[in-house]
């Protein structure tokens, strides 16, 4: 059942909901509101105490407190290291509990990377929906008001790119995809630095902000995205990336204490290790770093299967077949190839390659050559003047 609180109440499923009036929120935050929700929290546009600024207040849903306190416990942290790194992780402004629930109140940006890939067209309802909430709501600076707090599903499927074409393929301001992926690099970098990983790199949990005036409206975007007019060629040359979600994070020494989850990353970025159920490491981040840096040039989810088997075929089919050597010791490997699909199709030779004798440093180093050859084509067949030293 239901209990009301005052003009906020607890769900049945251990949310907090927020009701019509704008009551504080603890501490004297006063709620605008709702402008994103997940599977473990909800988040809550509000003006801070004594103040016009606004935040995000992220509210852990009941009995899941612990993710509240890891994720704070990541953001201090890397708030206290180099301004250059640090820059680039989600503002933790203040944190308080709130009948039952742990509360993060976070810095408030302006979009997701999701807003700039295109969306498939099944998905042109859900978007149409969150116009209307959002309008109805008046959320008029933020699409997201926090690290977390969106769903694990991908962002978007085949659809083709809402950029402008010339002879079947974008036109992509590369420029600006750098310095997106550098700011990614940044905080992954500081990341690994400091042996922690993040387990849940997706276009959803980077955050985009930019500084006022740059005449982008949240709600006029996600029209564009309806029409097919939002890429990222729209994005603010100014736009700074902030990495956010650290429910899931994890430092290395961690895995020694506890037995391997295998659960981490959402399926459309999760590493082969991860999938096939092997030992992984702050690595598994620069996995999930590169397909998202893949479908902002193409502005499209590059993998899209809703299974591990179906992924893993896509990555061989789409991108690169896998060194089969490397995982006949991962806990899913029999399971794996069990289902129907013959180690051929997942692994096996490529342009000269031997793939499942990588044993060496030197075979592993030229398999890594022939990754990045294969994103290069996949580049270039669906970009225009894609730089050298952008491959580089």
């Amino acid at each position: 059942k239901e209990e009301a609180q005052g003009s906020f109440h607890t769900n049945e499923l251990g949310h907090l909901v927020y009701s019509n009036a704008l009551p504080p929120l603890g501490r004297g935050y006063h709620v605008v509101s709702e402008i994103g929700q997940g599977t473990f929290s909800r988040i809550f546009k509000s003006t801070m105490p004594s103040s016009s600024s606004y935040v995000a207040i992220k509210a852990s849903k009941v009995g899941f407190q612990i993710l509240g306190f890891r994720e704070a416990c990541f953001l201090r942290y890397f708030a206290s290291k180099t301004p250059y790194g640090s820059r680039h992780f989600l503002g933790l402004i203040d944190t308080f509990e709130f009948e039952g629930h742990h509360c993060l109140a976070l810095e408030l940006c302006k979009a997701t990377l999701v807003d700039y890939i295109a969306l498939p067209e099944g998905n042109k309802e859900k978007v149409q929906g969150q116009v209307k909430r959002s309008k109805a709501r008046n959320a008029a600076d933020s699409l997201q008001g926090g690290g977390g707090g969106s769903s694990s599903a991908s962002p978007a499927g085949q659809a083709a790119s809402a950029s402008s074409t010339t002879g079947g393929k974008r036109d992509v301001d590369f420029n600006i995809i750098r310095r997106v992926a550098l700011g990614m690099a940044s905080a992954l970098a500081l990341m690994q630095a400091e042996h922690a990983i993040h387990a849940d790199i997706k276009p959803e949990n980077i955050l985009l902000t930019w500084s006022a005036g740059s005449g982008i409206h949240p709600e006029e975007g996600l029209d564009k995205r309806l029409k097919g007019g939002k890429n990222i060629n729209d994005l603010p040359y100014g736009a700074e990336v902030r990495l956010a979600d650290f429910g899931n994070a994890m430092h290395i020494s961690e895995l020694q204490d506890r037995e391997m989850e295998y659960n981490v990353q959402t399926l459309p970025y999760r590493a082969p290790e991860v999938l096939f159920g092997m030992l992984y490491n702050e690595q598994i981040d620069m996995w999930s770093y590169g397909l998202v840096v893949l479908e902002l040039c193409l502005g499209r989810a590059f993998l899209d299967a809703n299974t591990k088997e179906a992924i893993l075929y896509q990555i061989s089919s789409r991108l690169v077949k896998l060194p089969l050597n490397k995982y006949e010791s991962g806990h899913y490997y029999d399971q794996l190839l069990a289902t129907g699909d013959q180690p051929g199709r997942l692994f096996g030779a490529a342009d000269g390659f031997l793939i499942d004798e990588m044993s060496s440093e030197s075979n592993s180093n030229a398999y890594f050559a022939y990754l990045l050859a294969r994103m290069k084509h996949v580049l270039t067949e669906a970009c225009n003047n894609v730089p050298p030293e952008f491959v580089n």
